[in-house]
């Protein structure tokens, strides 16, 4: 049984699916207007930096302030 019928049996919309790709003649595309191998890469390697950072950053700020809760408590107890 598919996803899509098992969805249907169940009542579940389907979401709209994309409407099918032209066939395009790689010709029929000016030389100006295609995407080089070198810029698909370095659109991707930017986005993917970009996703690294973020989640560096994540963990750092987690990271200090469990550092923070833990010291905030080993002070804590060491006045009791």
């Amino acid at each position: 049984m598919t996803i899509e019928l098992s969805l249907k049996e169940n009542n579940v919309g389907l979401p709209p699916s994309l409407p099918e790709r032209p066939i395009a003649n790689l010709e029929d595309i000016p030389v100006g207007a295609r995407l080089q191998d070198p810029e698909i890469s370095a659109s991707v390697s930017i986005d993917i930096s970009a996703g690294l950072v973020a989640c560096s950053q994540i963990m750092v700020n987690a990271s200090t302030k469990i550092l923070r809760k833990c010291l905030h408590n080993s002070t804590q107890k060491k006045r009791h």
